[in-house]
């Protein structure tokens, strides 16, 4: 083989030999060359490779050989023609290339920051408006949060980021000026990031290698940091300990004979009383301050030991202070910072303490109460000797056997669980229950204990005492017994009164209805007749009076009565009241004075309610005062100015919160001129059962109810009563209600004050078809003859079986239903006559003497439309039927 070369490898070789290979080529090379040179050789084609060969001046060198068989016509190789070219230096720089870029790619894959290259992308403005993610190693994740970034664009990611970045980036792309920079990225959760930009590649690549720090916990560390340092400043300010930095200064034997003060906080003065000592030496300021300080931090200088004492300086007025001392900074720099607290207050409150706690010692051992006292742990130790009297053991014999001995078994546990519990919280310990006596009895104490704390708020000891409530506890007890008594009869008491009101109101309804019915025949009535019945008329109402209040009162006394609010005018409720009372007013004689404001007066309230309290303020008027008397009812409006300057004219303050200021009021004013209230009795007008010695009121009766009713009415209604009253010259009531201002506006359209009332009675319209249902006949012949005269065709039934049977064959309009029946009550009647489709739209009336909300309420859910308590007038049953005749017209 003929080789030619550049001089620098062995040529000698003719063909390609064992001597060639082994002479020209690189050991380690030689069979890999051979096995290409036999191939070639073989198949008769080109032969070409590298390989390392030995060169002229015996280095190794890489050569790429290639050599061309040259054939005969027959095909026969005759020689070959080849060439070797140096490519030692080329193989080296791509050695080279592969080693930096080895060391580029573990940098890139090993390195804590991140980093990526990215090309910027601009629209036809050659604003930056996007880039794209070429490269990212390994960190880019985890400093950023972005996955899979490679190939994507960051708006894909974050659409709404930041312009900033965008416009950094576009900077360095075009102008190949690197930045360094730290920024926020706020819509990447809010991270800051230390970047380092620049460009890789010329200009046109727009390429840009971005090497960034996730620096948000730097950020944070630094804020904290900052506001570490202030806080610290802060305290170093603020606290109410005396903080210094001092330098120590020895002498030539290393022994502490001063020091300098480097810094001083403002609390420093006010503890030692030194005054502009930074700069100065302690000698300067107390030159006979005592040796042991300087010992003490001149160890604390050399040593680095923490050292805290209490010591006093007597040069410095005697004070004593609480000290910590540490070294700061290297030892050679012989600092040390003090933390001190001038305690000389503290020390002579310890003493005076030590002397209160003899004090005290001897206090307890002379309370009847027994008295311990225990460890912060609960480890009781001390008992006064009313406990040891109560126990029969001494407090030595106590701590063998322990408290626990004397606790009834069945309270031991919660006891122990309270115990334990106040003393794991500090918490004030407090346990009902039994210890037993010496002689064996069981008694009931309360026990208490509250810790006591040093000035550090730490717990120092428990303090405790056991009160014998056992007497106490049994009286308890008798008292809860008689307050289920007392309930049961207040119980009792009300289902008396139900029955009594019952009871009384049965037989009132038929003399009621008789009386109407003798009213309906007066041309034939003699004046001896006339009387009789007005008489009757009266002493039934007087009787409904009477009960009515009585039940009234014991609604109210126990919380049972609901007002039923609306708009009312007050000018209606007070005629309403003088027509209900001007019977009785007439009969004795009085002059009624009525006067009521010109407009309606609109205020929320129980129309029912405050027209009884008219009422009976009325009639107490006209029964204590003589007949022929005079008798005044007023109605005003009072601002709020007029009340305020009655009081403040006398002195009075009100306080803030009075109704009296808060609102305008109605103010409603009975005056009589009666035989007035006595002295001792008027603080007690509005007490129940109430009543003068007078024979006056005597002859009128009555309970001494109403004055209370009217109290608890107004109260109800967040007003007042007042009574004034001279003997012998009458008296006077003024009831003042609380009313909002917009209340008080007349709109137009509402009713205006009429000086008399008028009551329209519609003519009847078609006759309804009546069933009267009672076991009291009187009671069914009463209204059976009413209603007749009233043109009605009636029907009649005595118990609850035959109601139900003529209320299904008769179908009435209106069913009028008496509640306690034999057989059936009213209740069931009801239901019953509910199931029949035919009798669903019947009005059912029920007619009874029980009158309580509960029993309005009972009705009601049974499928009563009306409830009507005895004895019910005919002219409140007549109106309801006027309304089931319209309706019927309808």
């Amino acid at each position: 083989m003929r080789q030619l070369d550049d001089g620098n490898f062995i040529i000698d070789t003719e063909l390609p030999s064992s001597t060639w290979l082994q002479e020209s080529v690189y050991s380690e090379d030689q069979p890999r060359v051979m096995a290409v040179v036999n191939e070639a050789v073989r198949s008769k084609t080109i032969f070409e490779m590298e390989h390392r060969v030995r060169r002229l001046d015996g280095t190794l060198g890489w050569t790429f050989s290639r050599a061309v068989p040259l054939l005969n016509a027959q095909g026969e190789l005759v020689e070959w023609f080849g060439v070797a070219s140096d490519v030692t230096e080329r193989r080296r720089a791509d050695e080279a290339l592969r080693e930096s870029e080895e060391r580029y790619r573990n940098l890139f894959n090993s390195m804590d920051e991140g980093y990526c290259i990215i090309e910027m992308i601009f629209d036809e403005h050659e604003k930056p408006v996007d880039y794209r993610f070429l490269e990212v190693n390994p960190s880019f994740e985890q400093q950023c949060g972005l996955h899979n970034a490679t190939g994507k664009r960051i708006r894909e990611f974050y659409p709404n980021l930041e312009e900033y970045w965008f416009e950094l980036y576009g900077k360095v792309a075009l102008t190949g000026e690197p930045v360094r920079y730290v920024n926020e990225a706020k819509t990447m959760e809010g991270r800051w990031f230390d970047v380092y930009a620049f460009r890789v590649g010329g200009p046109d690549s727009r390429k840009i290698a971005v090497l960034f720090n996730d620096v948000k916990q730097r950020k944070e560390a630094e804020a904290a940091l900052r506001e570490s340092e202030e806080r610290y400043r802060n305290l170093f300010n603020s606290i109410d300990e005396g903080f210094c930095v001092i330098e120590m200064i020895f002498d030539e034997h290393e022994q502490p004979i001063d020091y300098r003060f480097l810094e001083v906080n403002p609390t420093f003065e006010r503890q030692t009383g030194l005054r502009d000592a930074i700069g100065k030496r302690m000698r300067e300021l107390r030159p006979n301050l005592e040796a042991h300080w300087f010992e003490i931090y001149g160890q604390v200088a050399l040593t680095g030991e923490t050292i805290r004492f209490v010591q006093e300086a007597k040069s410095m007025e005697g004070r004593w202070f609480d000290v910590y001392a540490s070294r700061v900074g290297e030892p050679e720099s012989r600092k040390v910072a003090i933390v001190f607290d001038d305690i000389t207050e503290r020390r002579q409150s310890e003493e005076a303490l030590r002397q209160m706690e003899r004090s005290l010692r001897f206090i307890m051992d002379s309370m009847p109460q027994k008295i311990f006292t225990a460890t912060p742990d609960g480890d009781i130790d001390y008992f006064n000797p009313q406990w040891t009297e109560f126990t029969g053991m001494s407090f030595e014999q106590m701590q063998d056997s322990g408290w626990t001995r004397f606790v009834h078994p069945d309270d031991l546990d919660e006891k122990a669980q309270h115990w334990r519990h106040a003393f794991d919280t500090g918490e004030p310990f407090q346990s009902e229950h039994r210890f037993r006596r010496a002689d064996g009895e069981y008694r009931w104490h309360i026990s208490r204990a509250l810790p006591m704390r040093d000035e550090t708020g730490r717990i120092t000891m428990w303090v405790g005492s056991n009160t014998d409530v056992h007497d106490m506890k049994q009286a308890e007890a008798t008292l809860r017994r008689q307050a289920v008594q007392l309930s049961e009869l207040h119980h009792r008491k009300d289902e008396f009164l139900a029955m009594l009101s019952h009871e009384l109101r049965s037989p009132l309804a038929p003399i009621a209805n008789a009386v109407q019915l003798l009213g309906l025949q007066k041309s034939g009535e003699s004046r001896i007749q006339q009387q009789a019945r007005g008489i009757i008329e009266r002493q039934v109402g007087q009787l409904q009076h009477l009960v009515d209040d009585l039940l009234e009162v014991s609604r109210i006394t126990t919380g049972r009565v609901q007002l039923r609010l609306e708009r009312v005018d007050m000018c209606r409720i007070a005629e309403g009241a003088v027509e209900t009372v001007r019977p009785l007013i007439e009969q004795r004689r009085h002059e009624l004075t009525v006067t009521l404001p010109q407009e309606s007066v609109w205020m929320m309230a129980d129309a029912a309610r405050l027209e009884q309290v008219l009422i009976n303020l009325l009639t107490n008027a006209s029964k204590y005062t003589e007949g022929g008397g005079h008798i005044w009812l007023t109605v005003s409006v009072e601002e709020r100015g007029t009340r305020v300057e009655e009081f403040e004219s006398s002195g009075i303050s009100l306080a803030p919160h009075s109704s009296l200021l808060a609102t305008p009021h109605v103010v409603i004013r009975v005056r009589d001129t009666g035989v007035g209230i006595s002295p001792a009795l008027l603080p007690h007008v509005f007490d129940l059962f109430t009543q003068a010695d007078r024979s006056l009121d005597r002859s009128q009766g009555g309970l001494g109810i109403g004055l209370a009713l009217v109290q608890r009415l107004t109260e109800l209604h967040g007003g007042q009563v007042e009574a004034f009253s001279t003997i012998g010259e009458g008296s006077e009531f003024v009831v003042r209600l609380p009313v909002q201002s917009e209340e008080l506006r007349v709109t137009s359209g509402e009713s205006q004050h009429s000086s008399s009332l008028t009551t329209h009675h519609s003519p009847l319209a078609t006759p309804l078809k009546v069933l009267v249902v009672d076991d009291n006949v009187d009671t069914v012949l009463g209204f059976s003859m009413l209603l007749k005269a009233s043109g009605h065709d009636v029907r009649t039934a005595h118990d609850g079986l035959s109601a139900v049977e003529v209320a299904i064959d008769y179908r009435p309009d209106v069913v009028l239903l008496d509640i306690g029946l034999p057989g059936l009550n009213g209740y069931e009647v009801a239901k019953r006559l509910r199931q029949h489709s035919e009798l669903k739209h019947t009005v059912l009336i029920a007619l009874t003497g029980y009158g309580q909300d509960t029993d309005r309420q009972t009705s009601q859910q049974a499928g009563f439309n009306h409830h009507l308590v005895k004895p019910a007038r005919f002219e409140q049953l007549n109106k309801i039927l006027t309304t089931v005749q319209e309706g019927l017209k309808v």
